[in-house]
């Protein structure tokens, strides 16, 4: 079974907090930086670009993984940060190129938590990993410790490493770090700021990778289990697509809302605003990555013949016990899963409503609400949110038969609504709260004109239970809310 470790490499570093003195410097490495690169080999690149025919791995392959962990962890220890905004240093063509990601890594930094840069046929094919230094560590290196010529103290240093420091603007040197990911509470603001990203555009990266994921499943029963493997090969290799894939999908999220931000200072080169709020057409495009990838009920349909494979493989110790878990064994050892088939619904319910309480966190509801008084360009607004989101979430009201992934997601949907209206997350913006109670209005409204066409018994229920829920809208219990 796949199991992601709590970590894959540490960098461990004791320094003097009054000085900055660094005593004593080192690397502490999980197997599975050994591990992981042969599942990722073997489960997606391998099918992808060679049509799982290069068994076994080629040993460059785990190099260069392994060569991108532990140069990381020591630029931690040279005391460099995470810089998770060097991805949109290059071009997808950059990328595409051997000779310029040899040169130049796959990210502008080895401090990045860059993805494997993988591209389906016929794109031709870069390094997979960062292979070399890129240059705003060099850059950043210099900056902490070169020498400056005619400086004798601190202070005559200043000059110099400001005019050094100037160079923010430029993507190759560009630095945002671990609060600028803050997206759990609706912090980070800027789009291009992102783990596991790559290229200038993410959104068209990202389509490729989706659907390139998709291929994949597709071809999934040709190539798992290996003979004389369970079944469960099967499912690992899907969990392990569609964690990538989910990861893509809610990021396009962090558009809606976003602020470009700028740590340049007045006068640097090429310095911006400060903040300058996503426009509307690239607002709207990552809308329409959301409506494709996640909100579409057909965006990940995968084949019967697919979902009947992925049973998970038993295993326990003798008996059967309450007291303790399955077969004497204390939970912590064996925690098998509820069902025994993949909850494919379940799942994409999970990934369509991250993005939605990411869309409804206060600090993204402010943003949405007041980025248009801070733009030179128009920008969505939150009547904009809304209309959106229905669009998405109840394109399929009028169809014969909605599908259950659907219906799972408008019933949560609307107790989301309900939230904003009784028990709003302080910070709210009462222009949200509005919207929310007109958007329950236009569901009741829009569910009951559905009910007048044919539909089966379970649509018909569903239809009915939306009008009910939306008429008169009650908060959500956490065990009837989807998490």
């Amino acid at each position: 079974m796949y199991c992601q470790p709590s970590f894959g490499a540490d960098s461990q570093t004791l320094f003097n907090p009054l000085t900055g003195e660094e005593i004593r410097t080192g690397v502490l490495v999980s197997a599975v930086v050994g591990s992981a690169p042969r599942l990722a080999w073997q489960y997606i690149v391998d099918p992808v670009r060679y049509g799982r025919t290069t068994d076994p791995m080629p040993a460059a392959f785990l190099h260069d993984s392994i060569f991108a962990t532990i140069v990381h962890e020591m630029g931690h220890n040279l005391g460099m940060q995470h810089n998770f905004i060097g991805h949109e240093a290059y071009t997808a063509v950059e990328l595409q190129s051997t000779a310029f990601t040899r040169e130049h890594g796959i990210t502008s930094s080895v401090m990045e938590y860059a993805p494997l840069n993988l591209w389906p046929q016929p794109y031709k094919q870069g390094e997979f990993s960062q292979t070399t230094i890129g240059p705003y560590d060099y850059y950043a290196i210099k900056f902490g410790y070169a020498g400056i010529s005619g400086a004798r103290t601190p202070e005559q240093e200043v000059p110099t490493l400001r005019r050094w420091a100037s160079a923010w603007s430029n993507p190759w040197t560009r630095y945002a770090s671990d609060e600028d990911v803050d997206y759990a509470t609706g912090h980070a603001a800027d789009p291009r700021v992102e783990q596991g990203m790559l290229t200038n555009d993410p959104l068209l990266w990202c389509d490729v990778q989706m659907k390139m994921y998709r291929d994949e499943i597709a071809s999934i029963n040709r190539y798992w289990p290996a003979s004389g493997n369970a079944y469960e090969q099967e499912r690992d290799v899907l969990v392990l697509i569609l964690r990538r894939y989910d990861h893509c999908a809610i990021a396009a999220a962090h558009y809606l809302g976003g602020q470009y931000l700028s740590w340049a200072h007045a006068g640097d080169p090429g310095a911006q605003a400060p903040i300058v709020p996503v426009s509307l057409q690239t607002e709207r495009r990552a809308m329409n990555v959301l409506d494709a990838a996640l909100f579409d009920p057909n965006a990940l349909s995968i084949p019967t013949l697919v979902l009947n494979r992925l049973r998970y493989s038993e295993w326990s110790g003798y008996g059967y016990t309450s007291w303790e878990g399955y077969g004497n064994l204390p939970t912590w050892a064996y925690d098998p899963p509820g069902r025994h088939d993949f909850p494919l619904v379940e799942n994409t319910n999970v990934a369509q409503l991250a993005a939605v309480d990411y869309l409804f966190k206060p600090l993204v509801l402010q943003r949405i609400d007041e980025n248009p008084a801070e733009s030179t360009q128009p920008t969505m607004t939150m009547a904009d949110l809304f209309d959106w989101l229905h669009t998405g979430i109840f394109g399929d009201l009028h169809a014969a038969t909605i599908p259950l992934v659907s219906r799972n997601l408008q019933s949560a949907y609307v107790g989301r609504l309900a939230i904003l209206i009784a028990a709003p997350p302080k910070g709210t913006p009462p222009d949200a709260q509005a919207l929310a109670a007109a958007e329950l209005l236009r569901i009741a409204r829009d569910a009951a004109t559905a009910m007048r066409g044919n539909h089966d018994s379970v649509t018909r229920a569903h239809l009915a239970a939306l009008v009910h829920a939306a008429k008169y809208p009650r908060v959500p219990s956490p065990s009837q809310a989807l998490k």
